[in-house]
């Protein structure tokens, strides 16, 4: 049986539409050339023009190169949030290397496995990390300067090779060893060029100011990034913006931001901290990487003259293979493909499903990456050859393990997983991988990691079995070592995982037992804070050591909870309070403190 598909409406460019962008560092270049003077990235510490970023960049591009850097090397990129980042990624593609992007935060054996995982033995990073990464050689942005006569070097020799590896981003693996995914650049730039026709090409208003909203561990961040081919001006939200919607709510309106790329768990949280005006000042809202719940559909819908996209992919397709606009569809979808990509929704023998019958979504077309790291490029796994029609030759798939449908209207909806993956905040996340790390802490004997439904949204959740004298904020701490913080989960301590009848962990009754207890009746502002605590974590106790973000909340969390104590006790505290102080004790003491009216 072939798969040619259910005759319906689809995009008018199809899957053979040809970008405009073919090349995303030397369109960087050639706005360099036509507008040297115009604004390119703004952070809270200097602004570049376009000819600094390029002089910047292709100073740096020369170091790398000296270093070791080329074609098909893997390039580390360490750095906080400031115009070095953006000058650094170009000039790791100025020097025709890949970019490995890894966030400052990531703990130091998680960072160890990428960078040897893809064989990283250049980097550009900050001289205090410079000491973690043993057998690398560092680059510090701060020492490059801009140089007279921009060098010939910086003529981006991938160019001729569209071929070449753009980027490494890791994902979560089930075996708790971190996955990097290979995009090439002819992915990223067609992916780019997807963008403009579908986003910008009949925009009412023009975009020029753009927020770098997306975090250096997730693909987002070179969607955001890729603007600069379209001459736009990058402005750099930092790292304790990203987690204080407050903050970001200041910075969209004092930057005029005009596009914002973002999770739906930070558009809440952005909500509840009465920032819909500024939502409401963007031209372009675009939301991706978990789904959106129907409340917030309804809700970002009714915006003003803002345009607001849901977008779906996974990273192995390249950030974005769906797009749909909230304004035409009254529930959540992921919408219809975008030029390049095309989407199939196919039984468990790979074969088509008829419309309105769920089966597993899986993508082909331009966007598909070349593979993971250190895994074969052909034979079985999600990558795959599909054979679309009799007698035409295949085509490269991946299998996103998404489960799906298409309506009549040709609009496909997401359905959930085939598995245990879940998305936390916008990140992919394997339970499997949580599980192997908490195997591998000290004092470990037994565990079970789920995913907990909770008005913040999915958060994760683990029970352990652990030795005599071990305790839960020890192995706490030993995890914390060894994944980033959007993995860490709310531990709790049980004396036995129940098991069910396949043998498997009975993760049911752990969950009931995770529900929050009912809010004490005492006056005491600690036992008001905590009742307050364990209403926004879900959980059924917090001690006086307790760290908020350490029990599983999130910036949602965070700030849900500051708006129900502002209400509760009459408060008037910023949301930044809770994480300059996620200690129980700590946070206690500064609501004491700023006691006063609202």
């Amino acid at each position: 049986m072939s798969l040619a598909p259910t005759a319906y409406p689809r995009h008018p460019h199809g899957e053979t539409a040809g970008p405009r962008i073919t090349h995303l560092p030397a369109a960087v270049l050639e706005q360099a050339r036509l507008s040297p003077d115009r604004s390119a990235v703004i952070s809270a510490e200097a602004t570049l023009t376009y000819g600094q970023l390029l002089d910047q960049a292709g100073a740096l591009a020369q170091r790398l190169r000296a270093a070791g850097a080329g074609r098909e090397t893997a390039v580390g990129l360490c750095l906080p949030r400031t115009t070095d980042l953006v000058t650094a990624t170009l000039g790791i593609w100025l020097a025709g290397a890949a970019c490995v992007p890894i966030d400052p935060t990531t703990p130091r054996r998680r960072r160890d496995q990428i960078l040897r995982d893809a064989d990283v033995t250049v980097a550009v990073t900050s001289s205090s990390l410079s000491a973690e990464l043993p057998g690398v050689t560092c680059v510090p942005p701060q020492t490059v300067q801009p140089v007279p006569n921009r060098p010939a070097a910086t003529r981006a020799p991938a160019d001729r090779w569209p071929s070449s590896l753009a980027y490494i981003v890791y994902t979560s693996g089930t075996t708790g060893t971190p996955k990097g995914v290979m995009v090439e650049h002819h992915s990223l730039a067609a992916m780019a060029a997807a963008h403009e026709e579908v986003l910008h090409s009949t925009a009412l208003l023009p975009v020029r100011r753009v927020a770098l909203n997306g975090g250096l561990g997730s693909d987002t961040f070179f969607s955001d990034l890729a603007n600069l081919a379209s001459g736009r001006t990058l402005v750099i939200v930092d790292e304790p913006t990203r987690r204080d919607p407050e903050r970001l709510v200041q910075l969209l309106a004092d930057q005029h931001i005009e596009l914002l790329d973002s999770t739906p768990t930070q558009i809440r949280a952005l909500l509840l901290a009465k920032g819909t005006p500024a939502l409401a000042a963007l031209t372009t809202l675009i939301l991706g990487g978990e789904p959106i719940d129907p409340a917030l559909w309804t809700q970002l819908r009714a915006l003003p003259h803002v345009q607001v996209y849901n977008f779906y992919g996974p990273t192995e397709c390249t950030i974005d293979a769906t797009m749909a606009r909230l304004a035409e569809h009254s529930r959540p979808v992921i919408g219809t493909e975008l030029p390049g990509s095309r989407v199939w929704v196919l039984d468990r023998y790979l074969q088509p499903v008829p419309d309105g019958e769920a089966g597993e979504l899986c993508i082909s077309g331009t966007g598909v990456a070349r593979g993971y790291t250190r895994t074969p490029l052909h034979g079985t796994g999600p990558f795959l050859e599909l054979r679309t029609e009799d007698g035409a030759p295949p085509v490269r798939a991946y299998r996103t393990g998404d489960r799906g449908r298409r309506t009549p209207s040709g609009a496909l909806e997401f359905l959930g997983r085939t598995d245990e993956q879940v998305s936390v905040n916008g990140y992919r996340v394997e339970l499997g991988d949580v599980e192997a790390a908490l195997r591998a802490c000290d004092g470990v004997q037994d565990v079970a990691v789920a995913a907990l439904e909770r008005d913040s949204g999915l958060s994760l959740a683990a029970w352990t079995v652990l030795v005599q004298d071990t305790t839960v904020d020890a192995v706490r701490q030993d995890l914390a070592s060894r994944l980033p913080a959007h993995m860490l989960p709310q531990l709790n301590q049980v004396t036995c995982i129940p098991m069910g009848p396949s043998g498997k962990a009975e993760t049911i009754a752990l969950k009931a037992d995770a529900s929050p207890q009912p809010a004490t009746d005492d006056p005491a502002l600690p036992d008001k804070v905590r009742a307050l605590w364990c209403q926004a974590l879900g959980i059924p106790r917090v001690n006086v050591g307790d760290d908020f973000f350490a029990l599983g909340g999130d910036s949602l969390a965070a700030t849900q909870m500051i708006v129900t104590t502002r209400t509760e006790l009459g408060l008037a505290i910023p949301i930044r309070t809770i994480f300059d102080h996620p200690r129980f004790t700590d946070f206690c003491r500064q609501l004491a403190s700023q006691a006063g009216p609202r």
